[in-house]
């Protein structure tokens, strides 16, 4: 193993987890070895899901149909912040079925919502952002949005896709902003909740709405060629991954401030060792 991201369901996990429990879903590193059916020579430097988790470590065994090979353009460490949030946004924006032309809301500033702004835009969609500060309004503007809202202004728009990766109170801005038959995917689940829903808003909105947990679908539908299309993309350019800040494993001192979420929108990516 070369390197792990850290993400925020790892964090939220770390206190309820058993003693022993390897965390890290976020894999790169170099081949040790292949199974019998496998392309993958040993040596070769590849990015993966481990859905079990295991990355954290010097060694994980991960499914072949959840690896994608890493292209030379690409560092260890941008290749490292791909699979959870990447594939989390790419599935999904893919769940409407054409966005050429289409309107998307994307609720929310963080790793997920800037792939899901980028995969929008790429796909040729009118992208609208809704953030919570000026400092995220400029970086999804600079990540391509069309249209860039704050705090509580309205949303006008009727939208075909509204991704959702704040959750909670913030699910009643994506219903409400969705048209008839339109799509809501929520994929956070750090709003405040004290707002709900009720089953008659939903039939109101006459809309769609999806949760959605990467590990549930990835576990049924393997992700290998999506980290393909992926990290592919990042290296032509066509999309750009997040600010990196790199430790050392043996560094607590840093791990636990990006432990604590104290990495600002940079994303936190841990080294077992070098390439």
């Amino acid at each position: 193993m070369l390197a792990s991201a850290l993400n925020r369901g790892e964090r939220s996990r770390l206190n309820e987890a058993s003693d022993g429990h390897v965390f890290g879903w976020d894999v790169v590193g170099v081949v040790e070895r292949a199974g019998t059916d496998s392309t993958l020579t040993p040596g070769e430097r590849v990015l993966a899901l481990s859905l079990p988790g295991g990355g954290w470590a010097e060694l994980v065994s991960v499914r072949q149909a959840d690896v994608s090979r890493v292209p030379v353009a690409v560092s260890t460490a941008e290749a490292a912040t791909i699979p959870v949030a990447g594939l989390t946004a790419l599935r999904a924006v893919r769940t409407c079925p054409n966005l050429l032309g289409a309107t998307v809301l994307v609720i929310g500033g963080g790793a997920v919502a800037s792939y899901a702004i980028q995969l929008a835009v790429l796909a040729g969609a009118r992208v609208i952002a809704l953030v919570r500060s000026a400092e995220a309004a400029q970086r999804v503007r600079d990540l391509g949005a069309h249209e860039v809202l704050s705090g509580a202004s309205p949303v006008r728009a009727s939208c075909d896709l509204v991704v959702d990766t704040v959750g909670g109170s913030a699910t009643q801005v994506a219903v409400g902003a969705c048209r008839p038959f339109g799509r809501v995917v929520i994929v956070g689940n750090l709003g405040d909740a004290s707002a709900g829903l009720a089953p008659s808003d939903l039939v109101s909105a006459g809309c769609l709405v999806q949760g959605y947990r990467l590990v549930v679908d990835a576990t049924a539908a393997p992700v290998g060629a999506d980290l393909g299309n992926l990290i592919n993309w990042v290296s032509e350019g066509r999309i750009r991954t997040a600010p990196v800040q790199e430790m050392n494993w043996r560094d607590s001192a840093r791990i636990a401030e990006a432990l604590a979420g104290r990495m600002g929108n940079d994303r936190a990516v841990l080294r077992m060792a070098e390439d």
